[in-house]
């Protein structure tokens, strides 16, 4: 399996999502207690890295907000929340998740369903 982003026939892969030799990871930040969960848009910081941002109901308490985010990413990419795992950031807003045993064709259908989000830079307005 190849390392880095997949590019191929569709949407180009967006940098937020990446394929590794053990599945795909995916680079959130993460809005906990808001007022609904929902994948809110892709922001862009001001050296270029790309993050899908998701904002959740559930309180940053004793991994609540972790474990809905989970759920919540999970039920909307038709996947079981057990091959979902997270990798770094789990008392910090900027999380990174795998999905195990993901390859292009997964990295593929999470950027169709995630495609109608645009990327925002941090700190500009559009």
């Amino acid at each position: 399996m190849s390392h880095g982003h997949v590019r191929g026939a569709g949407p180009a892969c967006p940098a937020w999502v990446t394929l590794k030799d053990d599945g795909v990871r995916v680079t959130l930040k993460i809005r906990p207690g808001a007022k609904r969960s929902e994948v809110k848009e892709v922001e862009r910081d001001a050296a270029g890295v790309e993050r899908l941002v998701v904002h959740v109901n559930a309180p940053p308490v004793d991994g609540k907000a972790n474990a809905a985010v989970m759920k919540m990413l999970a039920k909307r990419w038709g996947l079981p929340v057990s091959r979902l795992s997270l990798v770094s950031g789990a008392a910090a807003r900027i999380k990174v998740i795998e999905i195990a045993d993901g390859d292009a064709d997964l990295v593929h259908e999470i950027t169709v369903i995630e495609q109608g989000l645009r990327a925002e830079t941090k700190g500009r307005k559009r």
